[in-house]
C-alpha cells in the first residue's frame, strides 16, 4: 500500500487500537490447519476472499490466477478487498472478481457517465474529489476513488461485497483485523448459504488468517494464526496435488464485460421487505430505542413462518430492552426467540445468536433477572440437546452463584459441569483442556473464598500442568491471581509476586479491569518481600505507573523504599478508597507496616547503647506496647543483641548488638 496514502488521510483521533500483539501457530499447527482450509474450499460451493493490509506484493504472495491459482482452479469465487493498493488487479484477477469497497489509488471515474479509467501511477486526490481531468468520451468531471474517513464508500462496490458475502458458504479473511465498519462486519453478520429447497439460509463458515486477534474469532470454522503469504504458499502447494481436470475447474470469466452503471442489484430473496423493515429498525436503536423495539416486533408480526428475521428481531429486541433496564421486555421475548432454535434458524447461526446474548447479558447487576434467565436458556438447551450452549451457560450460572456465595448450587453445577470432561475410568479428558481450565478457574475462586488452601494447592498445581489447551488469558488471569493469594497466605511472598505479575500480564491482554487490582497486589508482594527492584521498571507494567487507580500504590511503594514511615502512613490515611477498601489489601497491609517500623526502629537504635522505649514510640508515633512487642521480635529472632529493662521502660543493648538486618550493617 503507498505510504503517502496514510498521510493524505483526514486526521481523526481515536479512530482504534494499534500495536496489538502478534501470535504465530508452530509450523506443525499451521500445516495441519492449512490441509483443513484445502478440505474447507474443496467442500466449498461458493467461496469468496475478504482481504485486508496484511496482503502485500511484497510478501510474495503466490498470485491468485497463476496455473494452480485459487482463482483459476475455479476455488475462490470472488474477492472483496479493503486495500487500496490495486495489488489483485495486478495479480491478474478480472475486475469483475474484485469488490474494492474503500476504493482505489489508481483510478478515476466519470461523475457524467460512470465510466472508470485505471491509471498506472496514483491519483493525487483522495475523498472522491474531482482531480481535474475530463472524461475522454463525454467530457464529463472525473473524480478520485479512494474513500477519506469521512468519505461514503463507493455504493455498487458495497453492494457487490454485501452480494457476495450472503451467497458464500465459505470466507476466508486474509491480513484483515475486521475492525473498519460496516464492511469488517460483513463475514459474520452476512455470510450464508441460500438452501433454494427451503427457502432459507444456512451460515456459511469463516477462515481468519493473521497474527493478531480479533473480535470475530469466536465465530471461526478455523482460526490461523500465521503469515498470509506462508499460509497461502502451503495451501496452493496443497491444492497443486489434487487431480487437474476435478469437479471444481471453472470457465474462467476474464472477458466478461463489467458493467459500471450505478443501478440498484435486483433483489430476488422473498423477505426483502422484512429485511428492510430489520434494517430500518436498527437505524432507530441509538437515537429512538423505544420505537426500534416497535419495529422489530412489526417484522415478527409480518413472517407468515418462523425464520431468520424474527428470529434475528426478537434478538435485537432483547438487546435494546438489556440496555434500556427493561429485563420485563427482555424476559418476554427471549423465551419466544428460544422458540425458534429447534427447526425455524440453524443450528450454527441460532448457537451463536444465544452465544452472544449470554455474553452481552452477563454484566447486569441483577441477579434475579440472570438467574430466570439462565435458567431459560438451560431448559431450551437440554430439549434441544445443545452440548455446548449448554457448557456455556452453566458456567455462567456457576460463577453467579460462585458471587452469591451459594456454594451448595455452585457445586452441584460444578459436579455435572465436570462430569462433561471425564473420560470413562473418571479421569480427567485432557483432550478437553481448555474447558477443563474454565472450571478450574471457577472452582480455584471458590477455594480462594473459602480459604481452603489444601485443596487450593492441589488444584492450581493441576492447572498448571494442562498442556493440551488454548484458554482465554482472562482464564489464565484468574487461576494465577488465585495462585499469588494462596502464596500470600502462606508467605511465600516471592511465589505470590511472580503470579500476580503473570495474571496482571494475562488481564492486561484480555483487556480486563482486573489488570490494575493485580497490580496493586503486585506491589504489596513486592514490599513484603522486602525488594529493592521497582515492579514499575518492567515494559509490562510502565505504562500503568501513573494510572490514577494506581498512583497511590506507586507512591506507598516509593515512601516504602525510602524507609519513611510517615509518608507511608499518610498515604494510607489519606487513600483509603484505592488502597484500603480493598479486603485483600487490608489484610496483609499490616504486616507491611510492621516490616517498615521494624527496619526504621533498627536504623534508630543502632547509634546507642541504651535507648528510651518511649522515645522510640514517638519516633514511630505508635503506642508503646507495639514497640516492644517488635522489640520482643527482633530479640528472639537474634537480629539485636539486648533486653528490655519493663520497669524504666529503657531497651539497653550489648555490644555488637545489631545484626545484619535489611541492608543495615
Amino acid at each position: 500500500m503507498s505510504s503517502s496514502y496514510a498521510s493524505r488521510l483526514t486526521e481523526i483521533k481515536n479512530r482504534g487500537r494499534v500495536g496489538d500483539r502478534e501470535y504465530c501457530d508452530i509450523d506443525a499447527k499451521i500445516e495441519q490447519d492449512v490441509r483443513k482450509l484445502a478440505d474447507l474450499i474443496r467442500a466449498s460451493k461458493h467461496c469468496i476472499i475478504h482481504t485486508g493490509a496484511g496482503i502485500s506484493t511484497s510478501a510474495g504472495i503466490p498470485d491468485f490466477r497463476g496455473p494452480n491459482g485459487v482463482w483459476t482452479r475455479g476455488l475462490a469465487k470472488h474477492v472483496v478487498s479493503q486495500n487500496v493498493d490495486n495489488l489483485h488487479l495486478r495479480s491478474g484477477l478480472p475486475r469483475t472478481a474484485i469488490s474494492e469497497v474503500h476504493g482505489t489509488l489508481f483510478a478515476e471515474w466519470c461523475d457524467t457517465c460512470r465510466r472508470e479509467i485505471r491509471r498506472v501511477e496514483e491519483v493525487q486526490s483522495m475523498g472522491l474529489r474531482a482531480t481535474g481531468n475530463l472524461c475522454d468520451v463525454c467530457g464529463g468531471n472525473l473524480r478520485d476513488m479512494v474513500c477519506d474517513w469521512t468519505s461514503p464508500l463507493p455504493d455498487h462496490e458495497l453492494k457487490r461485497a454485501m452480494r457476495e458475502h450472503r451467497e458464500a458458504d465459505l470466507v476466508i479473511c486474509a491480513g484483515s483485523s475486521l475492525r473498519v465498519d460496516p464492511v469488517g462486519q460483513f463475514p459474520k453478520n452476512l455470510t450464508r448459504r441460500r438452501d433454494k429447497r427451503y427457502g432459507k439460509f444456512e451460515p456459511g463458515k469463516i477462515v481468519i488468517i493473521n497474527l493478531q486477534r480479533t473480535t470475530y474469532d469466536k465465530y471461526c470454522a478455523l482460526r490461523i494464526f500465521g503469515r498470509v503469504d506462508d499460509v497461502f504458499k502451503r495451501l496452493l502447494e496443497i491444492l497443486e496435488s489434487d487431480d487437474e481436470d476435478d469437479d471444481f475447474m471453472v470457465e474462467d470469466d476474464e472477458d466478461e464485460e463489467f458493467d459500471f452503471d450505478y443501478e440498484d442489484e435486483d433483489n430476488d430473496e422473498p423477505d426483502v421487505d422484512l429485511e428492510n423493515k430489520y434494517y430500518s429498525a436498527k437505524g432507530l436503536k441509538e437515537e429512538h430505542p423505544m420505537d426500534a423495539i416497535n419495529e422489530f416486533q412489526t417484522v415478527v408480526d409480518a413472517e407468515t413462518e418462523k425464520g431468520d428475521w424474527g428470529f434475528k428481531s426478537l434478538k435485537q429486541i432483547c438487546k435494546v430492552a438489556f440496555k434500556l433496564g427493561r429485563y420485563d421486555l427482555v424476559l418476554k421475548n427471549y423465551p419466544l426467540m428460544l422458540t425458534y432454535i429447534k427447526s425455524a434458524v440453524a443450528r450454527n447461526y441460532s448457537e451463536k445468536s444465544i452465544n452472544n446474548i449470554l455474553d452481552y447479558v452477563s454484566g447486569a447487576s441483577d441477579m434475579k433477572f440472570l438467574e430466570q434467565f439462565y435458567s431459560l436458556t438451560l431448559d431450551c438447551l437440554n430439549e434441544n440437546k445443545n452440548e455446548r450452549l449448554w457448557v456455556k451457560t452453566n458456567l455462567k450460572l456457576a460463577k453467579l452463584w460462585l458471587d452469591r456465595k451459594e456454594f451448595p448450587r455452585f457445586n452441584k453445577i460444578l459436579r455435572e459441569l465436570r462430569a462433561t470432561c471425564q473420560t470413562d475410568d473418571g479421569s480427567d479428558d485432557q483432550k478437553k483442556g481448555t474447558l477443563l481450565l474454565e472450571i478450574y478457574a471457577l472452582e480455584i475462586q471458590m477455594y480462594t473464598e473459602t480459604k481452603n488452601n489444601k485443596k487450593l494447592k492441589a488444584l492450581y498445581q493441576q492447572c498448571l500442568n494442562v498442556k493440551s489447551a488454548i484458554p482465554h488469558p482472562k482464564i489464565m488471569g484468574v487461576i494465577r491471581e488465585c495462585g499469588g493469594k494462596m502464596h500470600m497466605s502462606e508467605s511465600e511472598w516471592e511465589k505470590a509476586q511472580t503470579d500476580f505479575f503473570e495474571a496482571f500480564k494475562n488481564y492486561d491482554e484480555a483487556g480486563s479491569g482486573q489488570r490494575i487490582t493485580c497490580l496493586k497486589y503486585l506491589v504489596l508482594a513486592n514490599m513484603l518481600m522486602e525488594s529493592q527492584i521497582n515492579p514499575f521498571d518492567s515494559q509490562e507494567t510502565k505504562p500503568y505507573k501513573n494510572d490514577a487507580d494506581i498512583v497511590a500504590m506507586t507512591n506507598l511503594l516509593n515512601a516504602y523504599q525510602r524507609k519513611d514511615i510517615f509518608e507511608v502512613e499518610k498515604i494510607l490515611r489519606e487513600n483509603r478508597a484505592t488502597i484500603m477498601d480493598d479486603v485483600f489489601i487490608r489484610t496483609y497491609i499490616d504486616g507491611v507496616l510492621k516490616k517498615i517500623r521494624t527496619q526504621v526502629l533498627v536504623k534508630l537504635i543502632k547509634p546507642y547503647t541504651r535507648i528510651e522505649i518511649p522515645f522510640i514510640s514517638k519516633q514511630l508515633n505508635v503506642p508503646i506496647q507495639d514497640v516492644e512487642d517488635l522489640l520482643v521480635g527482633l530479640i528472639l529472632d537474634k537480629k539485636i543483641n539486648g533486653k528490655i529493662d519493663q520497669v524504666n521502660l529503657r531497651l539497653e543493648l550489648f555490644s555488637k548488638f545489631v545484626r545484619d538486618y535489611c541492608g543495615f550493617n
